[in-house]
């Protein structure tokens, strides 16, 4: 058989003067199409609200189970292997990687609506859901399409207040929902998987209010933490409490019974009276006995619940931040004018056929 022979074409060197030449004769489509996308993203940057971003670390407390789990977890993700963070039965049932899992959760965010904030340089507060529906910034153009909108939708409502609104979320309205979805892109929490370390980041176009928000999701995430580990406890406590008033109710109740008795038959002798009274007697120190028992088990009690609240170490507290995140404006006007002239410049290569010879075709 006859094998064939394959030919390679040597590809031809690139004449880097003659694409310069080609592009420098459209030196004045350069000029005006460059100058009209700066102008362009220029009013585009400016038209857009400045944003401020507040981060708070917080590290929580581990029990030992915890600990013990946090390390398994840690040496088999180094050897590869999966392993569920909850197989050790005396473990949390929180364990620290939900917590971003508890802040994005619908029953916590709609809790912040309620918030009292004051914006800055303003001496009239209001609630968090009146100031994102309310006081927002945008650029005009979103506006201008709200403004359209708003001619076509007749059910829209330019009142709606949080102030004595209970928020029902099995049936939200249309400005409950965006401003619940603004609180997702808002707040936000991650956690670190090695040290555990809860981070919470709040970013608002006022820098007062996002540092006033990022405290108050710390306090609330340590107060829900706090109250999840302790509900066991405080229910226990309050059931031996209960049980323990009963006791000393009863206790009261047979010792007054029993001298009553006494003194009404203080001097009789009769056997008959003499086992009523020892009777009297037991019951009242077995009543005396279950009151004393059921009143060091409520303390043993309330001991667990000061045992079992979770300590939490603020490494980075909220600060009212002074630079603002973003937009990064320069950055965006050189990307974009970037942009505008690669894209130019491919086109120009194409028409005068220099980008199949850039690329090796002839």
């Amino acid at each position: 058989m006859k094998k064939k022979v394959v030919i390679k074409k040597k590809r031809t060197p690139v004449d880097y003067g003659r694409i310069f030449c080609d592009l420098k004769k459209y030196k004045r489509l350069y000029s005006v199409v460059l100058g009209i996308s700066s102008v362009l993203i220029i009013v585009y940057a400016l038209s857009l609200p400045n944003y401020y971003n507040c981060t708070v670390l917080l590290s929580p407390e581990l029990s030992s189970s915890t600990k013990k789990s946090s390390t398994i977890m840690n040496l088999s993700k180094a050897f590869g292997m999966k392993v569920d963070p909850h197989m050790d039965r005396n473990s949390e049932a929180i364990f620290p990687t939900i917590y971003p899992d508890v802040i994005n959760s619908l029953d916590f965010k709609s809790s912040l609506l309620s918030i009292k904030i004051k914006k800055n340089n303003c001496t009239e507060g209001t609630t968090y859901y009146n100031y994102l529906l309310n006081d927002q910034k945008s650029p005009w153009w979103a506006d201008a399409i709200t403004a359209i909108m708003n001619l076509f939708n007749s059910n829209t409502s330019t009142e709606d207040s949080l102030e004595d609104e209970i928020i029902d979320l099995h049936r939200l309205t249309r400005p409950q929902t965006m401003v619940l979805r603004a609180i997702n892109d808002l707040v936000i929490c991650d956690i670190d998987e090695d040290t555990k370390v809860i981070s919470v980041s709040v970013t608002d176009q006022d820098p007062q209010v996002s540092a006033l928000i990022a405290d108050s999701v710390k306090c609330r995430l340590q107060g829900f933490i706090t109250k999840y580990r302790t509900q066991k406890a405080i229910t226990e406590f309050e059931n031996l409490k209960k049980s323990c008033a009963d006791a000393k109710r009863e206790y009261e109740q047979t010792s007054e019974r029993y001298s009553k008795y006494i003194d009404t038959h203080q001097n009789s002798l009769r056997t008959k009276e003499r086992v009523e009274a020892e009777a009297l007697e037991n019951e009242m120190h077995l009543c005396k006995s279950n009151y004393e028992k059921l009143s060091y088990d409520c303390q043993e009690a309330e001991y667990k619940i000061q045992e079992k609240k979770p300590a939490f170490t603020t490494l980075q507290g909220a600060t009212v931040p002074i630079a603002k995140s973003s937009p990064n404006r320069s950055l965006m006007c050189i990307q974009f004018v970037a942009f505008v002239f690669f894209f130019l410049t491919v086109c120009i290569l194409y028409r005068e056929n220099d980008l199949k010879r850039f690329l090796g075709y002839n």
